[in-house]
């Protein structure tokens, strides 16, 4: 399996991603700091899981048409990434994919 986290932060929900050894790990964040925190936190349990970090701020997105199988989208801040920018994953999702995710609401004073 092929799974792509979206917005990975420090690397909280890959890490456990890797007990199920995919193929391959993507994780994406707009911020470089937290894609250091990640690369930091993350060790392969297996030299089968290629794992891939890159800073991407969507909706541009550097891979091609079904890249993934999965999809991660968690507590990412909603005015940072529209729902419609979410939405634009679709292409890069494999046939019936597996899509898990959950936000935040914004609070306010």
């Amino acid at each position: 399996m092929d799974i792509i986290d979206v917005g990975c932060g420090t690397g909280n929900f890959a890490n456990y991603f890797l007990n199920f050894e995919p193929h391959s790990l993507t994780l994406i964040d707009a911020s470089e700091n937290m894609l250091s925190k990640a690369k930091e936190k993350l060790q392969a349990p297996s030299s089968s899981t290629q794992l891939s970090f890159k800073q991407v701020v969507l909706p541009d997105m550097p891979y091609d048409d079904n890249s993934f199988d999965a999809a991660m989208i968690s507590l990412v801040c909603i005015p940072c990434y529209k729902w419609y920018h979410l939405v634009s994953l679709g292409p890069y999702l494999n046939e019936n994919p597996n899509i898990s995710g959950f936000a935040s609401p914004r609070t306010r004073p």
